[in-house]
């Protein structure tokens, strides 16, 4: 995001709304008007940024870059998130729990929201992968049922690719690459046969649950070495990357308001950072319904904003939905009466026919 040097009296309040323009399976032209959106983005500057999905939008607004052709390393901060006194030295990837079916000669991925892992269920897995792989270097965390991290002694020479880029698609061109990737498919492998002899699969199939075929690894890195810095005094938003880059950054975080104009409230100074979860959730999902419902809480939300910036209690609105696109509101823009409507509906229509 662009950066703005901070005025003592001035604010900027960055919002990174994933999904917002979709691609969800739903007809774009039943989907209800949304006026705040509306009127913030028909109002706005638009430019182009490198962020083009929630992980670059989040860690480029903590000024973390990667190394080319090294993984963007998310997964230390959401580590840090859930384990605070994971030691910095540690390689961490992400191996988030995943279920595999094989359609039509094409393995297809499903993550832990189809699969309602129990505690003890996760634990079961991580034993059992811990003790089968105990002399490579290898160690599965499960800080969370849903959300599972996996350290290594040393670090992989592989590149992989983030879980949201899998979720409902054929895997085959999308496992780990690079000098370690033969060595990874065999890991990987192994894996899915441990898995599927395991107790836990077992009961799960008696239950008619589905079965957990395996990890994902993507978003490997270290906290040493890595510094984030911002210019926001404050972040609002849940999900664990935005809560490890915070902390690790400095910055205080807080959950979601009622409304945006709780922004102001939580922070009157200084440049905030919002992070809207619910409709990249949706998108994941394939859930229209649920994404047009998400659509107008957060239209709703945002509705204290426009009175914000005519009164100047902020220089600027910046709204990010992760398309490469970034829209930046002023006060000065919102007068800007004669510029056309801009409608959701037009932008998600055209977003589904690329995908």
């Amino acid at each position: 995001m662009p950066r703005v040097d901070p005025v003592a009296s001035a604010q900027r309040v960055d919002i990174i709304v994933p999904g917002l323009f979709g691609p969800v399976p739903i007809d774009p032209e039943t989907i209800a008007d949304t006026p705040t959106l509306s009127r913030l983005l028909s109002r706005a500057d638009c430019s182009a940024v490198p962020a083009e999905d929630p992980v670059s939008a989040l860690m480029g607004s903590f000024h973390v870059r990667s190394d080319p052709g090294a993984d963007a390393p998310s997964a230390p901060f959401c580590f840090l998130a859930d384990e605070p006194e994971c030691s910095p030295e540690a390689f961490v990837l992400h191996a988030d729990p995943v279920h595999l079916r094989l359609e039509r000669e094409r393995m297809l991925l499903f993550d832990s929201r189809y699969l309602g892992l129990t505690r003890a269920e996760a634990g079961e897995l991580c034993d059992a992968f811990d003790l089968h792989f105990s002399g490579e270097g290898l160690r599965l965390l499960a800080p969370r049922p849903d959300r599972w991290y996996l350290l290594a002694e040393t670090p992989p020479q592989i590149r992989t690719r983030p879980l949201h880029e899998a979720v409902g698609r054929s895997i085959n061109a999308l496992l780990p690459r690079g000098p370690g990737g033969v060595a990874w498919a065999r890991l990987l492998n192994e894996t899915q046969m441990l898995f599927h002899h395991s107790n836990v699969n077992k009961q799960r199939e008696r239950e008619g649950r589905l079965a957990v075929s395996g990890i994902w690894p993507w978003g490997g890195g270290r906290l040493s070495g890595v510094s984030p810095r911002s210019d926001y005094v404050m972040a609002f938003g849940e999900p664990p990357l935005i809560a490890g880059l915070s902390a690790a950054a400095g910055v205080a975080l807080a959950p979601l308001p009622e409304d945006a104009g709780g922004l102001l409230r939580h922070c009157p100074e200084g440049n905030v950072l919002v992070y809207w979860h619910a409709l990249w959730s949706a998108v994941l999902g394939a859930d229209g319904v649920g994404w047009e419902k998400e659509l107008r809480r957060l239209d709703g939300w945002l509705s204290p904003l426009p009175g914000v910036l005519k009164r100047a209690e902020v220089r600027s609105i910046e709204l990010v939905p992760c398309d490469g696109r970034l829209y930046r509101v002023t006060a000065r823009g919102l007068r800007r009466f004669w510029r056309p409507f801009f409608r959701i509906s037009d932008r998600l229509g055209s977003n589904a026919e690329a995908r």
